[in-house]
């Protein structure tokens, strides 16, 4: 906080206690008002991650916990797409449900049998990416700039990933957030796949 006065303005040790004051109090304010601004953030996070295990929660099929988890995660996270590259047991690309930004399903991009070989199906934690740091997958549109991967294992074995495509750079304290978020489809899709299993059997 600074006081400019002119050079024969006259000054006291009283003027400058009473500056003294009321940058303190501006201070405290603007401290009172940053610590509400973040823990609003932090609801509205908290908020969206229970949104996400609902509905996880509530999903019955596989095509069912893909829709439930974009239009949760798009509460959570602004994004312009999202594809969730599964693969199968043989680690052979099976399909990639693709989502736009309003939440809602969009055509499948093509992809081929080499896809699966990308170095980001065998990460083991969330990336950050950004155009033009290294190559993206065939299937990833031109225009895309910014993206976070994070792999599907809730058993150590890889499910498939979930590349989210962002505006703008996600912050790094977004990461963890999201990595709940995919963390609970991921655990949500092996679970699904598991009833469908023992229904065959």
């Amino acid at each position: 906080l600074a006081v400019v006065v002119g050079a024969h303005g006259h000054w006291s040790d009283e003027r400058t206690a009473l500056i003294e004051r009321v940058g303190d109090i501006l201070a405290r304010r603007i401290q009172a008002d940053e610590f509400v601004a973040v823990q609003q953030q932090r609801i509205r996070e908290l908020t969206g991650l229970a949104e996400v295990a609902r509905t996880m929660q509530s999903g019955a099929d596989d095509e069912r916990l893909y829709h439930g988890f974009a239009g949760a995660l798009r509460r959570l996270l602004r994004f312009d797409a999202l594809y969730i590259a599964r693969v199968d047991d043989s680690m052979r690309l099976v399909e990639i449900p693709s989502f736009g930004q309003s939440g809602r399903a969009t055509a499948s991009p093509p992809f081929t049998g080499d896809d699966v070989s990308h170095p980001w199906f065998s990460l083991r934690a969330p990336v950050l990416w950004t155009r033009g740091i290294d190559h993206a997958p065939g299937f990833l549109p031109d225009d895309s700039r910014y993206a976070v991967m994070v792999p599907m294992r809730p058993k150590g074995q890889m499910l498939g990933l979930a590349i989210v495509v962002v505006p703008r750079p996600v912050r790094v304290d977004q990461l963890p957030i999201v990595e709940q978020a995919v963390e609970q489809l991921a655990l949500a899709l092996d679970g699904a796949t598991l009833y469908q299993q023992a229904t065959a059997r």
